[in-house]
């Protein structure tokens, strides 16, 4: 019987070039997974510090909201109070004013205190409080501050939902949890893929033993020097290995396309990292773009309104300050007011007083006159003709009893009815 041996070495030199093509495709597989997979582990390092770094701005973007909210709270609380005060003064000093018109100077019966003040002033200040008041109400009609912080809110969520979203996936990748229990399945399948390969490289070096054997064997039938038991048994070799043929090339197909299946899974895997990390990529600009677009407006927003609130807020404390010092200033007027009828009247006292006393002083100095002009004439009618002429200055002798005079003139006051004393001095109580 012919032996096939030449069939055998072309069988053996196509199966050994048909092997060679499936470890070949096989392998590009292997190594197109292993580039992509060695280019993920160059972006996890990034993509933690992507993560850390959006955490610590979104935190200070909310730390930023907060700090807005507690300072527009301080500004709009301080609005109310001052406002409450400020229409509180007005209506103290509108009392004050009323009490200055009714108020009826006693001096011409006619006048009232309230002309004796600048109007003007006074009305100029009531004006300028109302109208700071409506623009103050203006700058927060609608509740702009309110808008903006809503609007800034929601932005903040919106962005930390992404955030959260994209870190709950990155904790799903397991890409650095080396404490987790369960099995990366990238691991898992380039573990299986590297005992696969091991094998596809046995069978590989099978086939190439084999077209080596089948060469050699082709030589050796040929050589008549070589025993016919060795041919025989060499055939009986090269036979078995040409009928395991069919299932080795199987096995390696077989081998070969569960590779090509575990590198799909693995690029698939990948191309889900892939697309993650070109997500995460894409919220650090949307992050960027807003903190350089919408924030700054938005924060210009705040940081106009709450100069503008503050300045006419700085311009309401002048005002109410300015209402204290009216109304302080008024209420004195009218007190001292009072407190003039109080000394015209003790003034008008003063003279009754002076008046009495001199009144007094001059009936007892008429006494003493009389009583002196008595004893005059009593010595004179005794001892007058009697004593020289030149004894002593005639004048003398004959001089009358010194006259005084007493002048007071009193000073001129306004006449003041008890009642508006007595009205005076409750006044003052």
């Amino acid at each position: 019987m012919a032996i096939p041996i030449a069939q055998w070495v072309a069988d053996a030199r196509a199966n050994l070039a048909h092997a060679e093509q499936v470890c070949n495709d096989a392998n590009m597989y292997l190594t197109s997974t292993s580039e992509k997979l060695r280019r993920r582990e160059m972006k996890v390092p990034k993509l933690i510090y992507y993560l850390d770094a959006l955490k610590q701005q979104l935190r200070l973007l909310e730390i930023i909201r907060d700090s807005l909210v507690l300072n527009l709270n301080g500004v709009m609380e301080k609005r109310a109070a001052l406002q409450s005060q400020l229409l509180k003064d007005v209506d103290r000093l509108h009392q004050t004013i009323d009490t200055l018109k009714n108020t009826v100077v006693v001096f011409d019966g006619q006048t009232t205190l309230y002309e004796y003040i600048s109007e003007s002033g006074v009305e100029e200040l009531f004006n300028g409080v109302s109208q700071n008041l409506k623009d103050i109400q203006t700058l927060i009609k609608g509740n702009r501050t309110d808008a903006l912080l809503i609007r800034l809110t929601s932005d903040l969520d919106h962005l930390s939902n992404e955030l959260n979203a994209l870190d709950s996936k990155f904790r799903d990748m397991r890409l650095v949890d080396t404490q987790s229990s369960s099995i990366d399945p990238i691991s898992k399948l380039l573990e299986i893929n590297a005992e696969l390969e091991h094998d596809m490289v046995a069978i590989l070096t099978s086939f190439n033993n084999h077209y080596d054997q089948c060469e050699k064997g082709e030589a050796i039938l040929k050589d008549p020097a070589v025993p016919q038991d060795e041919k025989d048994e060499l055939v009986s070799v090269l036979q078995n290995d040409v009928e395991e043929l069919p299932e080795a090339q199987r096995s390696l197909t077989s081998n070969a396309e569960i590779i090509k299946k575990n590198c799909k899974e693995v690029m698939k895997i990948l191309d889900i990292f892939e697309d993650y990390f070109q997500r995460v990529e894409t919220y650090v600009c949307e992050l960027q773009e807003y903190g350089e677009s919408k924030l700054r407006v938005q924060l210009k927003e705040f940081s106009d309104i709450n100069t503008e609130v503050s300045r006419k807020l700085e311009i309401a404390q002048t005002h109410q300050d300015e209402l204290v010092q009216y109304n302080s200033d008024f209420q004195q007027f009218v007190r001292s007011y009072y407190s003039l009828i109080l000394e015209l009247d003790r003034r008008m006292r003063v003279n009754e007083h002076i008046s009495s006393a001199i009144d007094n002083f001059r009936s007892t100095i008429s006494n003493i006159v009389e009583k002196d002009h008595e004893k005059r004439m009593e010595f004179l009618q005794k001892h007058g003709d009697f004593i020289p002429q030149n004894l002593v200055d005639s004048s003398v002798i004959n001089s009358g009893t010194p006259q005084i005079s007493i002048n007071f003139d009193q000073e001129p006051l306004p006449a003041i009815s008890k009642e508006v004393v007595q009205l005076a001095k409750k006044m003052q109580k």
